[in-house]
């Protein structure tokens, strides 16, 4: 018996002692002499703790400021802003890479090291050495921080990635429109000589008459004109609809309030971005998915009534909602009572089931989509479309297809989709309504989503019941087989949560 504990002793070491050498041997190729001591490694855990605090400020506002380039008019201010931020961020990064790979091989060599002692004190007879507790307890919350600082590092490229993706594309999209100023400016210009042309010409022929010769004959102008402009109000498309004015743009394209005058009521005209019919392809793969929304027809969803291509132009002829986005309700952080936020979720939940049972998935659910009337009918909109407009337009740009992160499962934004992604979507809505901010900040959606890493609803804000914890948590579940089953689901637990206190005040 004696034997063959000190055979398994004896093979240990020899395990430990590989171990060692390996890690010896890595901490040998770094720059310099390896610090050694507890002392020298928790100064590094220090020091990357204090750059993640540094940095993630800077992430923060180049996260923000990229879903603000396409609506800067003035790039070049933008631009100069970028400039700065990227200069004081990207050395910081370089820093916390060096950091964070010297940090794990003193991790790795400090571990291995304690290892060796311990086996050594198991053949000597000692036994296990004292605090050997302690350094196990400490290795783990090493390995813990270790994998903290990855997921940071990967998040922070990610959101200098996306940046300039975005940039780039909103820089594409300035110099175009620069183009055109130019372009514009020189038709006008034309257009000023070529009438002031004509105007001396009939000066000329009439001082002619006057003197009592023959005029010459008159010469044919020619010339640029100026383009009447696209859908301008008092336009009738197609014989049937009359454009009113314009209600908005978006990612879509431009939105119109327009008159049907054959069935004499109001709708909705989207003109699709010019991009969908650059590929015949693409634009047949966008009118099939809206075909089949159109298919659909519930009182909680904007019905489609028709689709058409007019002039080169896709148009999708929408039912016209009058009332506010949700969006508008929430605003500023207001807050809405959980009457009413159950009263609107409910029909909501009622038209994302009802599109599921068709296989139909929004993908994009978000209080922007969802419409609300002066009577209290919450209306959902751009049922997939939106999505699938996204995916053309990178595909012919070459830009990445944005969706809406903090409404997005942490399955969609690895290019996976379901009903439950709805689901997900529908839970962020539920927190943002009765809390008044969104339970992720950013930057790393992703990574904060998969560990669930945000403050439960009753402690986020006041007079919300415990029994809303419950519900929020299993919508936002990072594993979509632990989400509720359907939407009616989560409002059947939502319903019996009460509403125990009516103020708006924050904690």
């Amino acid at each position: 018996m004696a034997l063959f504990k000190e055979a398994f002793a004896a093979s240990l070491l020899a395990l430990a002692l590989s171990c060692a050498d390996r890690a010896g041997a890595a901490a040998a190729s770094a720059d310099g002499p390896a610090p050694e001591s507890a002392q020298d490694i928790d100064s590094l855990q220090g020091e990357l703790a204090k750059l993640m605090d540094e940095l993630t400020p800077g992430l923060q506002q180049l996260s923000g400021m990229k879903d603000s380039y396409a609506a800067h008019r003035n790039l070049k201010k933008s631009a100069a802003e970028r400039a700065r931020l990227l200069a004081d961020i990207r050395p910081r990064i370089d820093k916390f890479v060096e950091l964070e790979e010297e940090f794990n091989k003193l991790r790795q060599t400090q571990d291995t090291m304690k290892l060796v002692a311990a086996v050594g004190s198991m053949m000597g007879g000692r036994g296990i050495p004292t605090g050997a507790g302690n350094d196990l307890a400490a290795s783990q919350t090493r390995m813990n921080f270790s994998r903290d600082l990855r997921s940071f590092r990967e998040g922070a490229w990610t959101t200098i990635a996306n940046e300039e993706t975005a940039f780039k594309a909103a820089e594409k999209t300035y110099k175009m429109q620069q183009l055109w100023i130019v372009a514009t400016s020189i038709l006008l210009s034309l257009l000023a000589l070529a009438v002031g042309f004509a105007f001396w010409r009939s000066r000329a022929r009439s001082a002619t008459i006057i003197a009592g010769a023959q005029p010459a004959p008159a010469a044919a102008l020619t010339g640029p004109s100026l383009a009447q402009p696209s859908l301008a109000p008092g336009m009738v498309i197609g014989g049937t609809y009359r454009v009113e004015r314009e209600i908005g743009r978006g990612g879509m394209g431009l939105v119109l309030e327009a008159t049907d005058l054959a069935l004499h009521r109001k709708v909705a005209i989207k003109r699709m971005r010019d991009e969908l019919t650059q590929a015949q392809k693409e634009l047949d793969m966008f009118l099939a998915e809206a075909r089949l929304v159109a298919a659909l027809k519930h009182p909680n969803l904007v019905e489609i009534y028709s689709i058409s291509k007019d002039a080169g132009q896709v148009l999708l002829i929408f039912e016209f909602v009058n009332g506010q986005p949700l969006s508008k309700f929430v605003e500023g952080g207001r807050r809405i009572s959980l009457r009413s936020t159950k009263g609107v979720l409910r029909q909501v939940a009622a038209a994302l089931d009802y599109a599921h049972s068709h296989k139909i998935i929004h993908r994009d659910l978000k209080p922007a989509n969802i419409m609300i009337t002066p009577e209290g009918v919450a209306k959902v909109m751009d049922f997939g479309i939106a999505h699938q407009a996204r995916v053309t337009v990178a595909k012919l740009t070459r830009t990445e297809a944005w969706g809406t992160p903090p409404y997005m499962a942490p399955e969609q934004e690895l290019g996976v989709v379901s009903r439950q992604s709805d689901i997900f979507s529908l839970g962020v809505m539920l927190y943002e309504m009765l809390v008044g901010r969104l339970p992720y900040g950013g930057p790393n959606f992703l990574a904060q989503k998969q560990e669930m890493l945000y403050a439960p609803p009753s402690h986020a804000a006041s007079g919300l019941s415990p029994a809303l914890d419950a519900v929020v948590k299993k919508a936002l579940q990072a594993d979509p087989r632990n989400r509720y089953a359907c939407a009616a689901d989560m409002i059947a637990a939502l319903e019996p949560v009460p509403e125990i206190s009516t103020t708006q005040t924050r904690k």
